[in-house]
């Protein structure tokens, strides 16, 4: 099946992929045709994929970055930061409050990728925004 993306929203921002299998090799244009689709729909979402999996494609599209401090990664990563609200696990609330990935860095941070678990049954809203000029 041919990578497709749908919008998820009205205004432009936000998409669906479909047809996106990280378990499965994906040549150079593949994972260019994915990437272009972030940077057109600005968040995209790629359903029934695996941490594993994600994890590599993450290292493919371009390098990761360590997650400091080390209490912070999933266990067995070095690049892979555990969110949770689970008290001594990862980080805990962190997303409590607005945040733009990577930006104290030098260099910002040009794609981020997340891998929900377990979600809440009502609330838990992660919210994102688009912050290009119009």
């Amino acid at each position: 099946m041919p990578l497709t993306t749908l919008p998820l929203t009205t205004v432009g921002f936000g998409g669906a992929v479909f047809g996106f299998d990280s378990a499965t090799p994906q040549s150079d244009s593949g994972l260019r045709t994915l990437v272009e689709a972030v940077f057109a729909c600005g968040v995209v979402v790629v359903r029934d994929q695996s941490i594993a999996t994600l994890a590599d494609l993450a290292g493919r599209i371009g390098e990761s970055e360590v997650v400091l401090p080390a209490e912070h990664r999933l266990p067995g990563s070095s690049t892979l930061r555990l969110q949770t609200n689970i008290p001594g696990l990862g980080v805990n609330g962190g997303g409590m409050y607005w945040h733009a990935d990577g930006s104290w860095l030098p260099e910002a941070t040009d794609l981020t990728l997340l891998h929900c678990v377990v979600a809440p049954g009502t609330g838990g809203t992660t919210a994102f925004v688009d912050a290009a000029p119009l």
